[in-house]
């Protein structure tokens, strides 16, 4: 985890532990995965990679994943934005957006999120990261979340 400032600044910063990840992965003969960088509102970046078995029931994305981090480390943290990335063919491929339980996630530890969904591809002299980023709301991925639930 890192401090950030701004969106700019977080974007940046997400760029970078993403490729070094990625070329972690690639050193040790991996291929590239989804990755997900989350900011609390304190401003401290998580970083999250989808944990993947053999049995599916047990694997989960890297959006919660990050979520989770943050919120160990700062127990009743609100998600100020998440960053997903994912690998692409090439620079034309639309980013991904979160799946439903992701969405859920999101809306509910930061209802006023922002999410930013992206590429990065990958070419013969090195890498184009984020050719575009679209930007949603966590209201806009999932518009009828009800809240956390009442055990009253």
């Amino acid at each position: 985890m890192t401090s950030s400032a701004g969106a700019g600044e977080f974007v940046e910063r997400a760029r970078e532990r993403i490729l070094d990840h990625a070329k972690k992965r690639r050193r040790a003969g991996l291929t590239d995965k989804l990755y997900a960088v989350a900011r609390s509102e304190t401003g401290i970046l998580y970083e999250g990679v989808p944990f993947e078995t053999s049995m599916p029931q047990f694997n989960f994305c890297a959006e919660r994943h990050a979520i989770n981090e943050m919120l160990y480390a700062e127990p009743g943290a609100t998600l100020d934005a998440i960053l997903v990335a994912t690998p692409a063919p090439d620079e034309t491929a639309p980013p991904p957006t979160p799946c439903g339980a992701c969405r859920h996630a999101i809306a509910e530890f930061g209802d006023d999120a922002t999410v930013l969904c992206t590429t990065f591809v990958r070419e013969d002299d090195g890498w184009t990261t984020f050719p575009r980023v679209e930007r949603f709301t966590a209201t806009e991925l999932y518009p009828d979340h009800q809240g956390h639930p009442s055990w009253e």
